[in-house]
């Protein structure tokens, strides 16, 4: 009985852990019109500031979500400003990012990005 009772512990234990990672949002992501978003080492493609080619932009995803359980990626460019997305996590390779009141007037940033991990 104590064995049955400890292997279930550990299988709570091991769920939980799992339920807990932070969400990563490195790598690449496709767009519903097919366009790549690439998210590197603290860059990101300038399509994610409404525009292609250019220079890389800069981005920071907050370490945890918050109470609505959304995460905020900040990210500025050189040319495009700045801007702030709500990030929304359906599940690894799907998330959805919407801007906040917080982006900059006047940016060409789409308003709502549904993204695909490649």
């Amino acid at each position: 009985m104590k064995k049955a009772a400890y292997l279930i512990f550990v299988g709570l234990v091991f769920l939980l852990s799992a339920c807990q990672q932070a969400f990563s949002i490195e790598g690449q992501w496709k767009t519903g019109s097919g366009e790549t978003i690439v998210f590197q080492d603290g860059e990101v493609t300038g399509y994610l500031f409404g525009f292609k080619g250019g220079p890389n932009g800069t981005y920071n995803l907050s370490s945890e979500p918050d109470e609505d359980g959304r995460y905020l990626l900040y990210g500025s460019h050189l040319t495009g400003g700045e801007v702030e997305y709500a990030v929304e996590v359906e599940d690894s390779d799907h998330i959805h990012l919407e801007l906040t009141e917080n982006t900059t007037s006047g940016s060409f940033a789409s308003s709502r990005l549904d993204l695909e991990r490649k």
